[in-house]
């Protein structure tokens, strides 16, 4: 038996001379934010340290805001 693999979140960041992409598989919760710990990295002093979350429940993409002023 196969299982199906996970939805892939498809980044593009252009922030202060970086201009990277990358393919990140949904198969986990994802942090995104300014900490280099992230699984995303955002080199931007307007995001927070860990911004946001990403996850799949039953199925859609659920945002979870960790920011102090709203995402």
């Amino acid at each position: 038996m196969t299982w199906p693999s996970p939805p892939v979140l498809h980044v593009h960041v252009v922030a202060s001379g970086i201009d990277e992409r990358m393919s990140v598989p949904l198969d986990r919760t994802l942090a995104l934010g300014r900490d280099a710990e992230c699984d995303v990295a955002l080199p931007s002093a307007t995001v927070s340290r860990r911004h946001l979350s990403l996850f799949m429940r039953r199925g859609r993409l659920v945002v979870r805001d960790h920011s102090s002023n709203g995402t």
